[in-house]
């Protein structure tokens, strides 16, 4: 009986001193608290941020509208061995436009690179299509290792270009993915689901490749005025390409 009380005792001693203790502050998140409470009497780190989400709004709003500017652009759409892209639209009729925008998705316009699959150079031709397009086009061909000649590269890839328009009588989505996955495999694709149109391309890296070649190819027409052939270069160039 006496552990009893004893007991109670201590449990009453307990509770009394709970209730002298002062209650525990209540913690504001600082998410739902007005900014102008939460930084009363702190005008300068007010200020501060104040000034710095003004910035980030800044940029947010300027981005979309620097990004329109030429130079900006031209930043993600880059010309590089012009000389050598002219020539090669004299010669083989295609549109200095678009071998800059096939180039450019192929390649990224560097000379050196390789495919998984094998493709070299700047138009990214296989050492195999090379080969046959020096024999047909009566170009000089002294082994795989001509296509990382930027020269060479431009003026097989477009010769094969040219070939694959007149092939597909003038489409450019057909001629494209033709270059993209092989001129038979369009072939098939056609054979099996008649008219083929971008939306209708069965392989999404084709579509993503074919798309993106035309949109660059708007964008090097607008950039760049000088990618443009003269009256009696368009007159040639079309006789060459059989056009």
């Amino acid at each position: 009986m006496n552990q009893l009380q004893t007991s109670c005792t201590l449990g009453e001693a307990s509770f009394n001193s709970l209730q002298r203790c002062p209650p525990l502050p209540r913690r504001r998140h600082l998410h739902l608290v007005p900014v102008h409470r939460r930084w009363k009497g702190d005008r300068a780190r007010l200020v501060r941020w104040l000034r710095s989400w003004a910035l980030v709004l800044m940029v947010l709003l300027l981005a979309p509208l620097v990004a329109l500017l030429p130079p900006v652009q031209r930043l993600f759409f880059p010309l590089h061995f012009q000389e050598e892209l002219m020539d090669a639209a004299r010669h083989t009729g295609v549109d200095p436009s678009l071998l800059a925008a096939v180039a450019l998705a192929e390649s990224g316009f560097r000379p050196e690179a390789v495919s998984e699959q094998g493709a070299l150079g700047l138009m990214q031709l296989l050492p195999t299509t090379g080969e046959w397009v020096a024999h047909e086009a009566g170009l000089p061909w002294r082994g795989p290792s001509s296509l990382r000649q930027p020269e060479v590269s431009l003026r097989s890839g477009g010769w094969y270009l040219a070939w694959l328009l007149r092939r597909f009588d003038g489409d450019q989505v057909l001629a494209l993915a033709a270059y993209n996955v092989g001129q038979h495999t369009v072939d098939d694709w056609r054979v099996q689901r008649g008219a083929l149109g971008l939306p209708e391309l069965p392989y999404p890296e084709t579509r993503f490749f074919v798309r993106r070649v035309l949109l660059a190819r708007e964008r090097y027409q607008v950039l760049y005025p000088e990618l443009r052939l003269s009256g009696p270069e368009v007159v040639l160039a079309r006789a060459r390409s059989g056009g």
